[in-house]
């Protein structure tokens, strides 16, 4: 749903989400993760991560592309880009 949790880098803390579906079948998620420290919520030495993510879906597949951006408490940044897909057999 837009999270680190999306691509496996693993939501900590507290997390914040939101999501919309369009009527066309694509939809777009964000959400936020921290976990706070003696210096606040979303400081530099806090471990936070932050994604978003835009799919489509339609009777028998799904479409979806993931980006997770998480710093792990050490300030430096990491990025990652996930593509996702499902399809599901008429039997």
């Amino acid at each position: 749903c837009g999270t680190g949790n999306t691509i496996g880098k693993g939501g900590n803390g507290v997390t914040a989400t939101g999501s919309y579906a369009f009527d066309s079948g694509f939809s777009i998620a964000a959400g936020l993760s921290s976990i706070a420290t003696q210096d606040g919520i979303l400081s530099k030495e806090g471990t936070d991560s932050y994604g978003i993510e835009a799919a489509y879906t339609a009777d028998s597949y799904g479409l979806a592309v993931a980006y997770v951006s998480a710093d792990g408490g050490t300030g430096a940044e990491t990025t990652t880009w996930v593509i996702n897909g499902t399809y599901t057999f008429d039997s």
